[in-house]
């Protein structure tokens, strides 16, 4: 075999392993991306069930019957802490996946985390002074 012979057999299984090693990323990124579709994140808060995919959408919500003595704006907040809840949820296990396919401290691992906690919804602030509650208007004067 020539030397010409020998680096074009060297080039050729180069060039297979490369495909070899192509194919077998597709093949993981196939598989991790039909795994992500089908997360979901549950989260139960005060008597709320919701449950979202893998990029946060609420896809199931349950209340219990005695959620509703929170009344409206309870029921509302209980809502949405349950669906961030289950968001966050949702998040970890998204990132989870991609670190134990890829490695936890990979690069392509570390980018889904920060991704998936980039769409994560922040809590509301809570005001540093509590608002004061609104004053009666003064009325001034005697009878007309």
């Amino acid at each position: 075999m020539s030397d010409w012979e020998a680096v074009a057999a060297r080039v050729k299984a180069d060039i297979a392993a490369d495909v070899e090693a192509a194919q077998n990323r597709a093949l993981t990124a196939s598989r991790v991306r039909a795994e992500v579709e089908q997360t979901r994140g549950v989260a139960d808060v005060d008597g709320v069930r919701a449950e979202v995919d893998s990029v946060g959408r609420l896809v199931s919500l349950v209340l219990d019957a005695g959620v509703l003595s929170l009344g409206s704006e309870g029921v509302a907040d209980a809502v949405l802490k349950a669906a961030r809840a289950a968001h966050r949820n949702a998040a970890g296990r998204v990132a989870g996946i991609a670190e134990r396919e890829f490695g936890e401290g990979s690069e392509f691992a570390s980018r889904i985390r920060a991704e998936v906690e980039s769409r994560l919804v922040p809590e509301p602030q809570k005001p540093k002074h509590p608002e004061a509650p609104p004053r009666s208007p003064l009325i001034m004067g005697g009878r007309s």
